[in-house]
């Protein structure tokens, strides 16, 4: 890691739309709990997606993740359900 950015370990990483949108309500500051009941899904799902977004970008935490994320321009506009 060079100068405090994080690096993504794969430079194609691409996201399912339901990571892209936990990686966006990870930005916005929610926890598993309220970001799975406002996407309509388990905690353990959420974790899923969670770990998997994880994995893809190289990171282990959520501290981590948003700094990745908000580099790259998250969050997202999600749609209003």
């Amino acid at each position: 890691m060079k100068s405090g950015h994080l690096v993504c370990r794969h430079p194609a990483t691409e996201f399912v739309v339901a990571q892209k949108e936990v990686l966006s309500r990870l930005c916005e500051g929610g926890d598993d709990t309220v970001i799975a009941r406002e996407m309509g899904v388990s905690r353990n799902t959420l974790r899923n997606h969670v770990a998997r977004v994880y994995a893809k970008i190289g990171v282990n935490r959520r501290a981590q993740a948003v700094l990745w994320a908000r580099e790259r321009g998250y969050p997202l506009k999600l749609p209003i359900n």
